[in-house]
């Protein structure tokens, strides 16, 4: 196995580890949990369990990966923050739709900002991500709420985390670059908690918690980290979007939610996404012609 199949194995690795974590934010939510005293728990506790591992090459020192890190971390924090947010004032399948915008703003974003050309079926790829998401999460309800541009503006600092990810991955230190992000998305919950008016830590909930803090974050993150040391942002995008597939199955096998024809036409084009990136379609159409 090559070290490209490896990277992509870890960065689809993340996405079912985060498909898998919407279960455990949903317990912990369940549990009274509100959204900042939550994610400064992931970013603490996941950082905590990265730090023994990541101190032997004093990451601290370096300022460059230092920065590179907070920053990823930063754009990581504010994609949770507008989200959590933007669904004050908009609905669940309009949140999981708009957030899903990421797959979109990836390329486009690497091209406007960075100059960056991408390949015309990692494109088409990325529009076959959004549309079976689409299928997933909207429904004929769908509405413009007041809470929408927050949720778009989510989606870019998720996006915006994915494209500094690879940049941050190339210091080759993934779990100090982890670690780093999850710090910071620590602080800067804990600078929200008392501006939002949620400063209170439940007693019960913990197991989800300690779910999401320790797959959901720091090994999620983590593998997402080794992954895009080899794969480039707008393919990482592509892979790491079938979270919404796994988070979907993962509600009906472990939810109990029913499995409609939609849960099965959305998860078929979001497994196309992943083949025509791949360039898996073109190769046979290519080998058919020889």
């Amino acid at each position: 196995m090559n070290t490209q199949t490896k990277a992509k194995l870890c960065l689809l690795s993340t996405a079912v580890i985060w498909g898998l974590g919407f279960v455990g934010v949903q317990g912990a939510l369940d549990a009274g949990w509100q959204a900042f005293p939550l994610l400064f728990m992931r970013g603490l506790i996941g950082g905590l369990v990265l730090f023994p591992f990541s101190i032997k090459n004093k990451w601290w020192k370096n300022k460059d990966l230092l920065l590179s890190g907070a920053v990823t971390g930063l754009m990581y924090f504010l994609g949770f923050a507008f989200q959590t947010l933007g669904q004050q004032s908009s609905t669940v399948a309009n949140s999981a739709f708009l957030t899903a915008l990421n797959v979109i703003f990836v390329p486009l974003l690497l091209f406007i900002i960075f100059k960056q050309k991408v390949e015309r079926r990692v494109f088409i790829g990325c529009c076959f991500a959004l549309v079976g998401t689409a299928v997933l999460s909207l429904t004929s309800a769908l509405t413009i709420m007041p809470g929408d541009l927050l949720l778009i503006l989510g989606a870019v600092f998720f996006a915006l985390q994915i494209i500094f990810a690879n940049r941050a991955a190339q210091f080759g230190d993934p779990v100090a670059i982890t670690a780093i992000q999850l710090f910071m998305m620590a602080i800067c919950s804990i600078i929200f908690m008392p501006i939002t008016a949620q400063t209170e830590i439940p007693h019960v909930g913990w197991f989800s918690v300690l779910f999401v803090a320790i797959f959901s974050s720091a090994l999620a993150v983590l593998l997402q980290m080794k992954g895009q040391q080899h794969v480039p942002a707008s393919t990482a995008t592509i892979l790491l979007s079938q979270e919404s597939t796994v988070g979907t199955l993962a509600g009906v096998v472990i939810l109990g939610q029913p499995l409609t024809i939609r849960i099965v036409i959305g998860g078929c084009l979001m497994l196309t996404s992943v083949f025509v990136s791949e360039g898996i379609f073109e190769n046979l159409f290519k080998k058919k012609a020889a």
